[in-house]
């Protein structure tokens, strides 16, 4: 199995993309919607995450995140970089956050955590303990 995130738009508020999970011979398996909202601190074009191929690793709820999530290893000079329930603010280090459908991230935020936390969920119970995950630019 492998996760492909394409972004395919960006307006310096935002960066939206497609995530698509592939299983055996390449065949989608899911896919949803993602969004990146800028940093708080120094990235370009409001995205932290360079084009790359990342190890993906699935991690429990922890103090600091209530619910599970997959943290990309190996993105240049940065940590803390997740796959996760969409953010109500930007993030201080970033993160791509999953939607169920392409929205606009200032519609209705209460609906929009919601399903994006049942579209995370549906992700987790595919995906094995470790996976690649191909990010792409616009």
């Amino acid at each position: 199995m492998k996760i492909h995130i394409q972004r395919v738009y960006r307006n310096g508020k935002e960066t939206k993309g497609i995530l698509q999970l592939y299983g055996y011979n390449n065949i989608e398996i899911f896919k949803c919607y993602t969004e990146e909202l800028p940093l708080k601190v120094g990235a370009p074009k409001g995205s932290c995450i360079l084009a790359g191929k990342y190890r993906g690793i699935k991690r429990r709820a922890t103090f600091g995140m209530p619910y599970e999530f997959i943290e990309l290893l190996g993105v240049k000079n940065r940590k803390d970089i997740y796959i996760k329930v969409l953010s109500i603010t930007p993030d201080e280090d970033g993160s791509i956050g999953l939607a169920e459908r392409n929205i606009t991230y200032i519609e209705n935020k209460e609906y929009n955590i919601t399903t994006s936390w049942e579209t995370l969920q549906r992700l987790l119970n595919i995906i094995p303990q470790v996976i690649e995950v191909t990010v792409s630019n616009i």
